[in-house]
């Protein structure tokens, strides 16, 4: 019994801190693909010094090419990097937002779109995000100056800061504001 709920504290508050959860998954396929090929009736020598010599070189290459930032929050599997002279925010499986490196432009057409939203209804000078990902709507929005005030809702503090030290800061000019919370929570206040 003790040694279950040290295995389990060590895996928590050890184990996946340090490596991460991404490293440990990837880990633990390589070792039962190892284990299936060792216990195979019809297993060669060869194939398992194939294996051995693959798994060795797979463990030596980064998991993603232009990697800037990787790290796990209560709500995600965080990544941020570039391709091709642009910047991608991935929440999970997601392709969440991107903008270009030279540029604060958009990358997404939905982000884009919404650059119309004021259009729709001209009299309306704040608007209020649930979710602020890289923040790229929020540029958008402000980018032409229709939107008097941006106000966006993040139920992840991680994702905020990965947004500002990966994307750039929003609120340089006091257009912009950003809440830590449920968004859900934020409209019934």
């Amino acid at each position: 019994i003790l040694a279950s709920i040290a295995g389990t504290l060590l895996a928590g508050f050890v184990l996946v801190p340090y490596l991460g959860v991404q490293a440990i998954f990837f880990a633990l396929g390589l070792l039962c693909a190892l284990t299936s090929l060792l216990h195979h009736p019809l297993r060669r020598p060869e194939w398992v010094a194939v294996a051995i010599i693959f798994a060795s070189i797979a463990s030596l290459l980064p998991l993603s090419s232009g990697l800037v930032y990787e790290g796990d929050s209560a709500y995600y599997h965080i990544m941020v990097f570039d391709v091709n002279q642009t910047r991608y925010l991935r929440l999970d499986a997601d392709y969440h937002s991107a903008q270009y490196l030279n540029s604060a432009d958009a990358v997404f057409s939905y982000a884009k779109i919404m650059e119309e939203i004021p259009a729709l209804r001209p009299s309306s000078q704040r608007i209020l995000l649930i979710g602020v990902g890289s923040g790229s709507i929020a540029r958008s929005l402000m980018g032409n100056g229709a939107v008097a005030h941006v106000d966006a809702v993040e139920i992840d503090p991680e994702v905020a800061r990965v947004a500002r030290a990966y994307f750039g800061p929003l609120d340089e000019d006091g257009r912009f504001s950003l809440f830590i919370g449920d968004g859900r929570q934020f409209l019934r206040a």
